[in-house]
């Protein structure tokens, strides 16, 4: 982004950053669950992540495009999901990001009220909804 030495893989290469960071992450922790969590571009990669580590995803508004859907491989696996979507999503609404998710096994659907995708002054309520998904996941 803006001026690292890095490129933009289409989501794809950005997959294996998240897999570093899992390994990264895996070798300072043990014994608490794992959770991928990202936002808009960030949600959709953490989606298509499949590793045996993790305890469930949290994606915040996700655009839920920026993959095809069948390489967001989170969808099928039975480890719990909570999509946090903005009220006033401009990219994903919540309607519409209920219908995408429809068929995925163990995903629930939050809504942010009054927010739209930048989430301006509604950090915090974002943040209840992760803490809540973590607290859910640890028990």
């Amino acid at each position: 982004v803006e001026r690292s030495e890095g490129s933009y893989g289409d989501g794809h290469g950005e997959q294996l950053d998240v897999v570093a960071a899992l390994d990264t992450l895996a070798g300072l922790v043990s014994g608490v669950p794992l959770i991928l969590a990202g936002w808009s571009f960030g949600a959709d990669v953490s989606l298509s992540i499949l590793d045996e580590r993790l305890a469930g995803w949290c994606a915040v508004a996700p655009p839920l495009r920026i993959l095809r859907p069948d390489e967001l491989l989170a969808a099928h696996d039975p480890r719990p999901k909570r999509l946090v979507v903005p009220e006033n999503d401009q990219f994903r609404p919540p309607d519409s990001a209920r219908a995408f998710v429809e068929g995925w096994t163990n995903t629930e659907v939050a809504v942010v009220a009054g927010g739209d995708h930048f989430l301006a002054g509604r950090t915090d309520r974002v943040t209840d909804h992760i803490v809540d998904f973590l607290a859910a996941v640890s028990d």
